[in-house]
């Protein structure tokens, strides 16, 4: 188990997980961010496609 990593989803994708927390959990090389969640859909489908991150959620419905 030591090679796998933790696979997170982040709520809230705003400027500062933008900025720092999505960049600083992949630098680990221990996390793999796989899902992602924001109220606004336009804002959530540029940072899924400027993160490339596999899932993308608003409020309660998968967005992609």
């Amino acid at each position: 188990m030591a090679d796998s990593k933790l696979r997170v989803g982040i709520i809230g994708v705003g400027m500062i997980a933008l900025m720092s927390h999505i960049p600083n959990l992949r630098n680990t090389g221990q996390a793999e961010i796989v899902a992602i969640c924001r109220r606004d859909p336009r804002y959530l489908a540029m940072a899924q496609e400027k993160l490339n991150v596999p899932e993308a959620y608003t409020e309660s419905a998968r967005s992609t």
